[in-house]
């Protein structure tokens, strides 16, 4: 450094740690050049120590003249860009990342499938620009130069090129890039947690003793765990109120994080109806709902060893039941005695009257289905899932994902229909991306059918 000939010059020194003691020197007579040597290991008083070589360190000197004016600051930067993450995240989850030993003034964050530590492609939707920094603080980590901090909602399942990316089973990372994702600078890999749901099938227009298939999906891949299936009587709001036969034992999913356990259809349940009420012999296919509750399925799943993040969790699946028969009516009345015969020998019987017409049949409840299959849209597109109606109904449609609760009112004719939804949200903003549950209700409020829908970007 050259300063005035003949200056004297102090010297302040420091790393984000903090300050070494400052030091003073003359600069030359005739050339007004001076030099201090620091050195960056060692421990102070004249060393910067170990924490000033970390990957996001940096240190610097500030030289004032005899008056304390600020002759220079000259930084460097140990630029090794890192950026944190969660240990484990789940789709639609908001969390804090930070970065740190970047030496631009602005990068963008985005999300986007890897192949090693190569970029594969990135989800536009969840880029954001950072540029913001304050770099003229001393007495701070220059953000300018190292450091940010950003809360972002991680997506589990990503648009890439037109194409769906599933980051629980494909790899992910949070990628920081220069501005425009032109140069990639660090990036951190995503660990997701997975969202298992339950599926019965078939799980309407029962009569009672059929195999019924209990199908587990997105459950961790080549996962064994403990699973309790029971058949009893509760809803999907507020669990099993009692049951009557337990299925328990374990199952290992596939590749895929599936699995399936057939069970048989239990029409007559031995049950409490509410809860601490007497048990009862009720029949599925006439007992009245009270309230949401009903018969169904209810499965039960404890620890899953490969994902810390679910410790118990439990689906109730309702099941719909054929109306029994109308009954035949009663017999006609008797006809009229015969006339008597002339005196001598009795005449014989009067035939026996006719038969009365049969007795009105039963009035069997609406029953809907929903096509079999998986459905899958786009948020703010078009869902369009087929149905069948028993007959002609007016239905409540309702499609649920924690939090968030949409309902619509459904006009279907007996026999093939299919049902048309936009999907958006309040504010006609596009729906969050993730499994929703769809179910269509009776106009008294009973649950007719149900199935899962994903929505993607």
């Amino acid at each position: 450094q050259t300063v005035g000939k003949g200056s004297y010059v102090a010297v302040n020194a420091r790393c984000r740690i903090g300050d070494l003691p400052q030091r003073s020197v003359v600069a030359d007579q005739a050339t007004g050049a001076y030099s201090l040597s620091f050195n960056t290991a060692p421990t102070p008083p004249w060393g910067f120590g170990a924490a000033c070589t970390q990957p996001t360190s940096y240190y610097g000197f500030r030289i004032r003249d005899l008056d304390g004016d600020e002759v220079s600051v000259n930084w460097h930067v140990t630029p090794q860009p890192k950026v944190f993450v969660p240990e484990l995240v789940y789709d639609g989850q908001s969390r804090d990342i930070t970065g740190g030993g970047f030496d631009l003034m602005s990068v963008e964050i985005s999300q986007c499938q890897m192949n090693g530590a190569t970029v594969i492609g990135c989800d536009p939707t969840t880029t954001l620009l950072k540029n913001d920094y304050p770099d003229e603080q001393w007495d701070q980590y220059p953000n300018g130069y190292g450091r940010f901090e950003e809360n972002i909602t991680f997506q589990r399942y990503l648009d890439v090129d037109g194409q769906t990316v599933d980051c629980a089973t494909d790899s992910c990372a949070v990628v920081v890039t220069e501005p425009n994702r032109t140069a990639v600078r660090a990036f951190a890999p995503l660990t997701y947690g997975f969202d298992p749901f339950i599926e019965v099938s078939p799980s309407n227009n029962l009569v009672g003793s059929e195999q019924l298939t209990v199908s587990g999906r997105d459950f961790p891949p080549n996962a064994t765990f403990p699973l309790d299936i029971a058949q009893g009587y509760g809803s999907p709001e507020g669990g099993l109120v009692d049951h009557d036969t337990w299925w328990m034992g374990s199952v290992t999913t596939d590749s895929g994080g599936s699995f399936d356990v057939d069970i048989t259809a239990q029409r007559q349940l031995h049950v409490s109806p509410m809860p601490g009420d007497p048990k009862l012999d009720i029949d599925c296919a006439t007992v009245a709902p009270a309230g949401t509750d009903r018969c169904g399925v209810f499965a039960y799943w404890t620890v899953i060893p490969t994902d810390p993040g679910w410790d118990t969790a439990e689906f109730f699946i309702p099941l719909g039941y054929q109306p029994p028969a109308g009954q035949q009516g009663p017999p006609g009345a008797t006809g009229p005695p015969g006339a008597t015969g002339p005196p001598g020998a009795t005449g014989p019987p009067g035939a026996t009257g006719a038969t009365g017409p049969p007795g009105a049949p039963g009035v069997a409840p609406l029953v809907a289905i929903f096509a079999p299959g998986k459905f899958t849209a786009k948020a703010g597109k078009k869902l369009k899932v087929p149905y069948a109606l028993s007959e002609a109904a007016t239905v409540t449609a309702k499609l649920t994902r924690k939090p968030t609760t949409l309902t619509k009112s459904v006009k279907g004719g007996a026999g093939a229909n299919v049902l048309k939804w936009k999907l958006v949200g309040k504010g006609k903003k596009p729906l969050a991306t993730g499994k929703y549950r769809l179910t269509l209700a009776s106009p008294e409020g009973r649950t007719l059918t149900t199935t899962t829908v994903k929505v993607t970007r």
